[in-house]
């Protein structure tokens, strides 16, 4: 600007001598806040272009990669016009997690007045990345080991190409190679990334149906990087499911074979909530759609499958109090809702059992075993007519819509590995068509009194109270019969958030309203819990 503020206009004293601010020297000029605003105005609405750029720093990416990402700043006409442009910039390529550091720095033409220079100063990260380690699917509460390897930004366009293996405890068997370039590679007047993956999947599905699955197929998809647009995909998938044992159910043999899964996919956002492991303020609305059976082969699996989530969270208690360390309490609630339903002639395979809805786990409905909740079939029992186990002893009961359901029927988790102690074969999960889930909890932070109390609530754990209501059922019975299906639990424990969408939870589960043949598991448990995402 060409003067300095000094925080304050001369003055004199009583003698009528002039008197200095601290820190001024005589003969310094001395301006008012409202002529130094007034100068801030001019410099930023003066003209300004972006004529060059010089990009340091750089090895590995290309010179005109960097210069793609200000493209904006060469269309600004001011200087505030260029220095928003440069800020907006500078965060997304951050955001692209290649460059350790950016920084622009916008220099005045020497000879040219009203022009700039643009020096954009990288500091590149590594090429080569691998990562090891071990996670609970937060779905199925199974322990995977995980190990990845890849490349990043190697040939100087922003690209990541990673190779990935994960083995299950169920046996699940997972290698997939994936590759993405941001879009802002190519252009700047989009935020979106390119992605593909190329992925064979072997799956035992023997803890829930007598079942094996094994695919191999690519995805590619583009993510526009806004929420409310946000990711368009395709997937091609040659899938075989296999019986996994002589116990199978007539209804999962129907399933087996081969069949070729086409699929167009859309899954968006909108609204946010200010952290999806703990929230505590704002509301969100997920949803996704998929078009199955994209092709001329009448034989693909054709089925559409629409879902959403939402999730929002109220302030009750804020915490007031001496140094804002009370109480506080926050209301949170869920709802979710889904539907698949088959199109295409005759010869077309409607959805599978791995394909559709399924409920129960610390993830929706606490109280229930993993997909512990829905429809089952009878397993073929291969023993004699006659052989089935004797009658167990009394067990605790709980309400079923036809009055009261034994624990033979809403069978918990115990010995029997199937969880179904009325069918000495067991039963295979099936999974819904038609799904519909809510749940309301009180979420109570801790007060930070007493050293204790202060550490539970730095690390972010707190206490809560929920209760969850789910339905889940076929579409040949149609949505009139959720109510028939319904199942309630509710119940209290303590929850620590490790992740922006994962939690680790403690709880003591009742379930109010089981149906027959569900697999219940009440009274204490616990396990990793995902919040705020889809059913995929």
């Amino acid at each position: 600007v060409g003067r300095c503020l000094r925080g304050g206009m001369e003055r004199q004293d009583g003698a009528g001598q002039q008197q200095h601010p601290a820190g001024v020297a005589p003969g310094e000029e001395v301006v008012s806040f409202g002529d130094f605003h007034k100068d801030v105005l001019s410099v930023l609405g003066a003209p300004c272009r972006v004529t060059a750029f010089e990009v340091v720093g750089n090895t590995r990416t290309r010179a005109q990669t960097v210069e793609r990402a200000f493209e904006a700043a060469e269309k600004a006409e001011t200087f505030e016009g260029v220095a928003r442009a440069l800020d907006e910039s500078v965060r997304r390529l951050e955001a692209l997690r290649v460059l350790r550091s950016v920084d622009a720095t916008a220099l005045p033409h020497p000879y040219n007045a009203g022009e700039a220079l643009v020096r954009v100063q990288v500091e590149e990260g590594r090429a080569l990345s691998y990562e090891l380690g071990v996670y609970t699917n937060p779905r199925t509460s199974q322990v995977t080991f995980e190990a990845k390897a890849g490349l990043r930004n190697a040939f100087g366009r922003f690209e990541h190409i990673q190779g990935a293996a994960e083995i299950s405890q169920d046996h699940t068997l997972t290698y997939a190679l994936r590759g993405g370039m941001p879009w802002a590679a190519r252009s700047a007047h989009a935020r979106g990334r390119l992605e593909g993956e190329v992925r064979r999947i072997s799956r035992r599905w023997d803890q829930y149906s007598s079942i094996n699955e094994s695919a191999q197929g690519a995805e590619v998809g583009y993510d526009s990087g806004e929420p409310v647009l946000g990711k368009v995909g395709y997937e091609l998938t040659w899938r075989e499911l296999g019986q996994a044992s002589l116990r199978t159910s007539s209804a999962i043999r129907r399933q087996a074979g081969h069949a070729i899964k086409s699929a167009l996919s859309w899954t968006a956002s909108a609204g946010e909530v200010d952290s999806e492991s703990r929230p505590r303020s704002g509301a969100q609305l997920k949803w996704q759609a998929k078009l199955c059976g994209v092709g001329p082969d009448a034989r693909m699996l054709r089925f559409a499958r629409a879902e959403a989530h939402a999730m929002g969270a109220w302030p009750l208690i804020r915490g007031g109090g001496n140094g804002g360390g009370g109480l506080r309490a926050t209301l949170v609630c869920q709802a979710s809702g889904g539907v698949i339903v088959p199109w295409g002639g005759p010869l077309s395979q409607p959805a599978t059992g791995v394909d559709k809805f399924f409920l129960g786990g610390s993830g929706d409905l606490r109280g229930f075993a993993p997909k512990g909740a829905g429809p089952t079939a009878r397993r073929r029992n291969p023993t004699a007519v006659g052989s089935s186990p004797p009658p167990s002893p009394s067990k605790p009961r709980v309400s079923g819509s036809g009055g009261v359901v034994s624990a033979e029927e809403a069978a918990p988790v115990g010995d029997d590995p199937h969880g179904a102690a009325a069918d000495g074969a067991g039963r295979d999960v099936l999974g819904g068509d038609i799904m519909a889930f809510a749940s309301a909890a009180l979420h109570v932070d801790p007060p930070a009194r007493g050293a204790l109390w202060g550490r539970l609530r730095d690390a972010g754990i707190y206490g809560q109270l929920f209760a969850d209501c789910g339905a889940l059922t076929t579409l040949s019975r149609g949505a009139e019969s959720l109510p028939e299906t319904l199942r309630v639990s509710w119940g209290a424990g303590v929850a620590w958030p490790i992740l922006p969408n994962v939690a680790i939870e403690v709880n003591y589960n009742v379930v109010a309203h089981a149906q027959a043949h569900d697999r219940i598991s009440q009274g204490w448990g616990g396990g990793f819990v995902a919040r705020g995402g889809l059913y995929l």
